[in-house]
């Protein structure tokens, strides 16, 4: 065998003596750094004109590279991709024994990533050691291992390389180290330093596009149905005593949650992605856009929509609460409106002071996510914990004890309905009454529920989303030249699961702003149409009605 060694002394005896002027300076970054050469000749051993053209072509095997699979696979595609340049006007090639110990320990691992063994870097044609090729003194592979070889490649596990299938954070989407981004894939592998694309993930264009026309619209329709609301009350306060009082702080709730996704639906992305940060100067690739993740340090404007999205959130649901807990205590304890509305300033204590603790929690431990397909940020988007303990558990906490309320409330108006009736007394107003409540009970509890259900449905299959998304996007033609993730699984053992369901997620958009609408359906009654009246004749000078119809 001619050593790479000796070649290399023979080079540089002779270097005054080469007069073929092909050799070039090696400057791709797989192979500048080798320790061996660094100089090369072109066309390569694979018809590749230029360095430029051989170094699209060998990027996909950066990873491989990277994980050490075999210590003779990196100089053998550069003996291929940027072979050494002698004194001959030719390139050399690799030994065979370099050959079959890169495939011997690589083969299986750029399976994983889906790249086949090409035909070009085929063993059989290639030298044996002791002809004209690039090889190494090695002592940890012998002839004894190429003679097994075919016997180990029957032989080989079918199980994943250890190891191999960890993802690996691609140059495009690493994030600055005083971000504290970090990437949970699964439950199994947390990557920092590493952001979510912002248009790769788990919906294509097309539906985020349709997503944030699908929000915006329901957006301007709660602001409406809300602002209708308070401009009542505001025309008339009178009319909303308490238990009836907490209706108008549901609906400022809502008005400022619709208000904030109509910001969102008129920035695009720009408030829930980032731009592309700066990457190192020494890698040639183009850095991605990434969703936002934490707190001020990012953007405001993130920060804020989210601390305004979730506090408004929280505050509805509790307002919630403290709506059917005012109708239990008017209708089972039988307070009078006095007397609940002493209780008022508990009632605000209980509705914002909690909001105002959660929201500062998530801003200090940067639980913030941008939200591709409402264009705003939000709370528990890309981290299941955050979803379970900071929207699920105190929404669907709300939802029970309020039911639980209302339940207790409706059963003492129905046994004060069927006394009346005993007596011979008029239950027609209380009959609408109840209806009424009942009527708006079902039109918050079952939106409420849907959408607890999709979230419950989001935090179940969040994991395997993400790992399902590892496996398409190692697989992805684009994706596989240009980020280089290693796949966890091979293709016939990849988890059965499905992708994320895009109408489910619209569902829960509208579910949570139909719960805003329905909010005002305690106005939607002849007594609003008086109440504009009176008030129309007063800006005109005319006389109101003197009573309610």
């Amino acid at each position: 065998m001619i050593a790479l060694i000796l070649l290399l002394i023979g080079v540089a005896s002779s270097s005054r003596e080469i007069q073929h002027g092909k050799c070039e300076a090696i400057g791709m970054p797989l192979c500048r750094d080798l320790p061996y050469y660094n100089s090369t000749i072109f066309p390569n051993l694979l018809n590749h004109a230029t360095q430029d053209e051989a170094s699209e072509s060998i990027r996909p095997y950066g990873p491989i590279v990277k994980l050490k699979c075999s210590s003779d696979f990196q100089l053998f595609l550069c003996s291929l991709y940027t072979p050494l340049c002698t004194i001959l006007s030719h390139p050399i090639p690799p030994c065979k024994g370099l050959c079959l110990s890169a495939k011997l320990g690589c083969e299986d691992l750029m399976k994983e990533f889906d790249l086949p063994w090409h035909r070009e870097f085929s063993c059989d044609h290639l030298p044996v050691e002791g002809s004209l090729c690039i090889g190494r003194e090695r002592t940890d592979f012998s002839m004894t291992d190429l003679a097994s070889y075919k016997e180990n490649e029957q032989k080989k596990d079918s199980s994943v390389n250890n190891g191999s299938g960890e993802f690996i954070c691609p140059a495009q989407l690493k994030i600055p180290t005083e971000r504290e981004y970090v990437l949970r894939l699964g439950d199994v592998q947390r990557v920092k330093n590493c952001g979510a694309p912002c248009r790769k993930m788990f919906f294509n264009e097309k539906e985020i596009a349709f997503a944030n026309n699908w929000i915006g619209l329901w957006s301007v329709l709660c602001l409406l149905s809300t602002s209708f609301t308070l401009l009542t009350f505001a025309v008339d306060p009178g009319r909303f005593p308490y238990p009836e009082r907490p209706i108008i702080y549901l609906s400022i709730c809502y008005f400022m949650i619709s208000l904030t996704y109509i910001i969102g639906y008129a920035s695009d992305d720009s408030i829930a992605c980032n731009k592309a940060f700066d990457n190192d100067p020494s890698i040639n690739v183009r850095a991605e856009r990434t969703i936002k993740q934490g707190s001020l340090d990012d953007d405001w404007r993130c920060t804020l929509l989210a601390m305004i999205l979730y506090f408004f959130t929280i505050a509805s649901g509790l307002w919630w609460v403290i709506l059917t807990i005012s109708w239990f205590l008017s209708a089972g304890l039988k307070w009078g409106v006095e007397a609940i509305d002493i209780k008022s300033h508990w009632f605000h204590s209980i509705a914002w002071i909690p909001p105002s603790f959660l929201t500062v929690a998530i801003l200090v431990t940067k639980r913030i996510d941008g939200d591709v397909l409402s264009g705003v940020c939000f709370v528990g988007l890309w981290d299941v914990g955050s979803l379970r303990y900071f929207i699920l558990t105190p929404i669907f906490s709300c939802l029970v004890v309020g039911t639980f309320f209302l339940i207790i409330g409706m059963g003492s108006l129905v046994k004060i309905r069927t006394i009346m009736k005993l007596d011979g007394g008029k239950t027609d107003k209380l009959e609408r009454l109840i209806a009424r409540i009942g009527t708006f009970f079902l039109l918050y509890t079952i939106p409420a529920i849907i959408v607890i259900s999709c979230l419950f449905y989001e935090q179940h299959h969040f994991s395997d989303w993400m790992i399902l998304w590892q496996e398409r996007i190692c697989r992805d033609k684009d994706s596989v030249i240009n980020w280089q993730i290693p796949c966890r699984y091979r293709k016939n053992e990849i988890p059965i699961t499905t992708k994320p369901n895009f109408y489910i997620f619209m569902t829960k958009y509208l579910m949570f702003l139909m719960t805003g609408i329905f909010s005002g359906f305690w106005v939607w009654s002849a007594k609003t149409v008086v109440t504009w009246k009176n008030f129309y004749r007063k800006l005109v000078g005319s006389n109101p009605d003197s009573a309610y119809v």
